[in-house]
């Protein structure tokens, strides 16, 4: 049974989350082109923004579902069916979501003026990191120990990589690494709390 309490706070975590999500997408969608990086165009802007969703999405969705446990485990109130399955699938879907956007950025060694040969090949580099994590997650999926540790020394290793980048840095770790990190703490919730999970996913009748 969620108490009041619960319900309320689940509530304004939402509209939080929800109004943190709409402000990042809006910033992250709008800033090339305030800059004066690129030249606007409407198609353009839709279609970033709806890449742009994708992480971003993944981040906010999991940092609400880790709150949520977080505070209901601190109050001592337990894990209820529909959170520990959340929990559960929450980090998994995510992940593989988060590897096929991660991808697509591979198409683009696809470009004339290159080889068929070298363009398979270049392709096959980019998406040998993807290629790991996909081999990763396949491990963290039975042991969530796993997806913790790697999930989040891959966000570190990213978030070093793009230190160099200057006020972009920022806007690429919430697209690339903030994601990574919110999977790797979730796993490490798995892990942490997997009795309680399984019991709540599994209740004995």
């Amino acid at each position: 049974m969620i108490s009041v309490r619960s319900r309320k706070f689940r509530q304004g975590l939402v509209l939080v989350l929800a109004l943190s999500f709409t402000l990042s997408l809006a910033a992250m969608s709008v800033s090339p082109y305030m800059l004066g990086g690129e030249e606007f165009e409407f198609w353009m802007l839709a279609v970033n923004s709806i890449l742009i969703a994708i992480p971003l999405g993944i981040l906010h969705s999991l940092l609400g579902i880790l709150i949520l446990a977080a505070d209901r485990h601190r109050r001592h109130e337990g894990i209820d069916t529909r959170l520990a399955k959340w929990l559960y699938w929450g980090p998994r879907i995510c992940c593989l979501i988060l590897v096929a956007f991660m991808s697509l950025f591979a198409f683009d060694v696809f470009e004339e003026g290159r080889t068929l040969g070298g363009m398979l090949l270049a392709f096959l580099m980019h998406m040998l990191p993807m290629i790991a994590l996909g081999f990763v997650l396949a491990f963290a999926w039975r042991w969530p120990w796993v997806g913790a540790v790697v999930f989040g020394l891959a966000a570190l290793a990213f978030s070093i990589w793009t230190l160099d980048d200057g006020i972009q840095s920022a806007g690429t770790f919430l697209i690339i690494g903030a994601p990574l990190l919110m999977i790797s703490l979730v796993f490490a919730a798995n892990a942490s709390w997997k009795r309680e999970i399984d019991l709540a996913r599994h209740p004995i009748i």
